[in-house]
């Protein structure tokens, strides 16, 4: 019974006393959810009451015109308020309303007045009695307090009924009940000083108090002790079960008893979804939901008037450095990484967290390097850059390419900065909590040491090894720099800065504040290894995919903790609202940038581009979560990232190396390259998913010798493979795809260009030509200079650019006046003219489309 009424509560999601009784009848009937097929032992007030339901359910078939047969499965709310549920007689006080409860505290525990009230009325359902119904209320008070962490002397105490009495709804226990409350079972005689198992629900409740009263902490003694008590045995020990179980756990339950449990994994399945969120924890969640709609609200609608393009895609350029730092800190830590960071060092180790310097690297390197360069060119898609360099065709292949992996700017850096404080909350109160579920931070780094967990020492050179020092530092570096470097998400962040400086301020925080998530991530995955050390879930088929360990943690072990479940919600979602904000407005602005205006030449005024770029955005919204269910089916989230990353960034980062560091390389090497790099890529990671079920398994072992089950299973480091050819090539790690890419450009791309004319020194414009010899190799040869820089000639006005920190002026900050080479500039408050110190960028030609006046600052 106590299964149909759980089957009851799941299927309606909600306390439907009717369906309860259509389940009670199909378990007396034909035997449904029973262990031998068929009913047996079914109490006689039990039974008179189903068998009373039943004729009613006759009266009212043949009231309302319904066939019989169709009542069981009647839907109708209306009439199902119109039928009378209550089968019972009203002096029926037997133990069986008792028996069965557990399912409703559990699905109700985070309202306890609403989950005392329907366990009163489960009772009253087959026992009409206000003993029964006040015996119910009061025992599933004890069970929501235990799920809740109460201790054991909080629930034997005498004041608990009066401490808790709002759960009541301020009603008075019927007499016997009370003093039951008040400690009537505390006798250390037990049998002996009058306690007894029987039928009538007062003497069932007050033995099942006594066996979890005197079980010393042992729920294997408590059950033992309501059983030897002699008359109705196995309700007494039923009712006893379901407190000491929510007090005590699953885990401390006797695995020799699991053992022998019918349907243990269809309860095993049904627990997670008997245990739901809190009213807190739905608070939290749509707070953020509620808070991100209003950040873009307000600047989308109430901030201005008129939403210019040049608004929506980089925020008019005047965002302050540390809200755009988090931004960009937030737009590539997604909830891939907070779900996906945990679950792969609790299979592979901590290796991975040479990740986090291999993303200090890349935003170092961005900051120092690329950033400045796209600032000065003041494109807004990242791919313009390309067009000017090789040609339209190169553009397009790598906007079609971003466009395949991936409100206006200020609301999205807005949103991302409200969500970076949620996500840096939700892993902090993880962290403690699941440290303190463990039993403290040494014995959690204790029992990962010991299960090989901890390792920072793999300096394999093979690349078939997933994670070694060298795939994460110059695999990870490099497709952290596509990220940072060459996405358009970034770069539009950049451009959101007043200056350069401010700029590089803002990377070198997201690098500590990356960093700090990354290692939180890594520490979770620790904590869930030490914490199932000797009960994997994942071989246990508690969950059904790796991913899941870190949220069936947190409902498995914090759930009881109101809030935080919310909390790690909201965590999640943020994660991922901060990735597909940020995606979908870069999206945009390369799709109207690259497309729109590119490919089919149309040109937009500046306030009808702001308003497609929105519209664009909505509708690739769509496009990316339908790619969602193809992403599914890629493995691990983590891996299938970062592998999907690999393929299409190594092409990318690739074909910008050639542009910017190999001036002689033109536009058939740029495309050639590129769509080289792109077919090895497809072919590396298509092969890798073909083969995957062949190859080595890397997973360290896992094991489910402790689990309440009889399952014991210790997962082998290797497992067995098939013979093939190219097996060898397609299990090289996904690590490596960005630096396969990024070689595979530039070689082919070097090669092409010099069987196809290379471009001469004086047909290359050095604004688009980034020397490596100036920014870190001043020791070498003059000779190896020249190579490097190929003849191309030095930007003078770059240069005084780096040296006198030189900001553009536009036509809305000055009204400026040409008169040949000179330049003047009216003061709009006091009429006159002053000269300015200014440098006269000559961009007349075909690169550029119209000239950019500078004033030293």
């Amino acid at each position: 019974m106590a299964l149909c009424l759980a089957n009851s509560l799941i299927a309606c999601q909600d306390f439907v006393p009717y369906d309860q009784l259509v389940r009670y009848k199909w378990w007396y009937r034909h035997g449904y959810m029973s262990s031998t097929g068929q009913c047996f032992d079914i109490g006689a007030a039990t039974q008179q009451s189903i068998e009373e339901f039943e004729k009613r359910q006759r009266k009212f078939a043949h009231d309302h015109g319904i066939p019989f047969d169709q009542l069981d499965f009647l839907s109708n709310r209306d009439l199902l308020q119109a039928f009378d549920v209550k089968c019972s007689k009203d002096d029926v006080a037997g133990n069986g309303a008792l028996m069965r409860l557990a399912p409703v505290p559990l699905f109700f525990y985070h309202n306890p007045e609403l989950a005392i009230e329907y366990s009163g009325i489960s009772g009253r359902i087959t026992h009409g009695d206000d003993k029964a119904y006040d015996a119910c209320c009061y025992y599933g008070a004890l069970i929501i307090a235990a799920l809740n962490g109460a201790n054991k002397n909080e629930l034997t105490s005498k004041t608990f009924y009066d401490k808790h009495r709002h759960w009541f709804g301020n009603r008075t226990l019927h007499p016997e009940i009370m003093a039951i409350a008040h400690g009537s079972y505390k006798k250390p005689g037990g049998y002996q000083d009058g306690i007894r198992g029987k039928g009538y629900i007062v003497n069932a409740l007050e033995a099942a108090l006594w066996a979890f009263w005197s079980d010393e902490d042992s729920f294997e003694k408590g059950a033992l002790n309501a059983v030897n008590l002699g008359d109705d045995t196995d309700t007494t020990a039923a009712i006893y079960g379901q407190l000491a179980g929510a007090y005590y756990g699953y885990k401390k339950l006797p695995v020799k008893w699991l053992e022998c449990i019918y349907a243990k994994d269809f309860i095993q399945c049904k627990k997670m979804v008997l245990r739901t969120l809190s009213a807190v924890d739905y608070v939290l969640l749509i707070l953020l939901l509620l808070s991100s709609a209003v950040i873009g609200a307000i600047f989308g609608f109430f901030k201005s008037k008129k939403s210019s393009a040049k608004e929506f895609m980089i925020a008019d350029g005047g965002m302050g450095v540390f809200p755009t730092a988090l931004s960009i800190m937030v737009s590539f830590l997604s909830a891939i990484t907070l779900l996906g960071t945990p679950s792969e060092i609790y299979m592979y180790g901590t290796m991975y967290c040479y990740q986090a310097v291999s993303w200090a690297i890349a935003s170092t390197v961005t900051a120092l390097v690329f950033m400045p360069k796209f600032r000065e060119m003041n494109f807004t898609s990242a791919y313009e850059y390309l067009e000017k360099r090789f040609d339209r065709s190169v553009r397009m292949c790598a906007s079609f390419a971003f466009s395949f992996g991936m409100g206006g700017m200020k609301a999205v850096i807005w949103t991302d900065v409200l969500q970076a404080i949620v996500i840096l909350v939700g892993l902090l109160a993880t962290i403690i909590q699941g440290i303190i579920a463990v039993g403290g931070i040494e014995l959690t780094f204790s029992k990962a040491s010991k299960g090989g967990r901890i390792q920072f020492d793999s300096g394999s050179f093979d690349p078939r090894v997933r994670h070694t020092i060298w795939s994460l530092l110059i695999g990870g570096s490099l497709n952290s720099l596509s990220m940072y470097s060459f996405n358009q998400t970034q770069i539009q962040r950049y451009m959101c800065v007043r200056t350069t400086h401010g700029a590089k301020q803002a990377l070198f925080i997201n690098a500590a504040g990356t960093a700090l998530i990354i290692l939180s991530s890594s520490l979770i995955g620790i904590i869930l290894y030490a914490f199932y050390v000797d009960c994997d879930p994942y071989t246990a088929k508690y969950v059904s995919d790796i991913d899941q360990i870190f949220p069936y943690f947190v409902m498995d072990v914090l759930s009881s903790k109101k809030g935080l479940p919310g909390i790690f919600l909201a965590c999640v979602f943020s994660g991922s609202l901060s990735t597909i904000s940020s995606g979908l407005n870069s999206l945009a602005a390369v799709v109207i940038e690259d497309v729109y205006k590119g490919l089919m030449g149309r040109t937009l005024s500046d306030e009808r581009q702001g308003l497609i770029s929105k519209i664009f955005s909505i509708v690739l919204g769509a496009v990316v979560m339908l790619l969602t269910y193809v992403v599914s089916y890629l493995g691990s989230i983590l891996n299938a990232a970062l592998s999907l990353s690999g393929v299409l960034s190594g092409p990318i980062t690739g074909v910008f190396f050639l542009g910017f560091f190999f001036p002689q390389v033109n536009r058939r090497g740029g495309l050639v390259g590129f769509l080289a790099s792109l077919f090895v890529q497809c072919w590396i990671f298509l092969g890798a998913q073909l083969t995957k079920k062949q190859m080595k398994s890397a997973r360290l072992p896992l094991s489910v010798a402790n689990c309440p089950t009889p399952v014991n299973i210790t997962i082998p480091l290797t497992t067995s493979i098939k013979a093939n050819p190219l097996l060898g090539f397609y299990s090289i790690s996904y690590m490596w795809y960005t630096p396969i890419g990024v070689t595979t450009v530039i070689i082919v791309g070097v090669i092409v260009s010099y069987l196809t004319r290379p471009l001469k020194s004086n047909e290359i414009d050095p604004k688009l030509i980034i020397r490596i010899s100036n920014v870190n190799c001043c020791c070498l040869p003059k000779c190896i200079h020249d190579w490097i820089r190929y003849g191309v000639k030095e930007d003078v006005n770059l240069e005084k650019k780096n040296n006198n920190d030189i900001k553009s002026l536009t036509s809305e900050e000055n009204n400026i006046f040409h008169t040949n080479n000179s330049v003047q500039t009216l003061n709009t408050a006091t009429k006159d003219f002053i000269p300015l110190n200014v440098v006269i960028e000559n961009k007349m030609d075909n690169s550029y489309d119209n000239p950019v006046i500078t004033m030293k600052d």
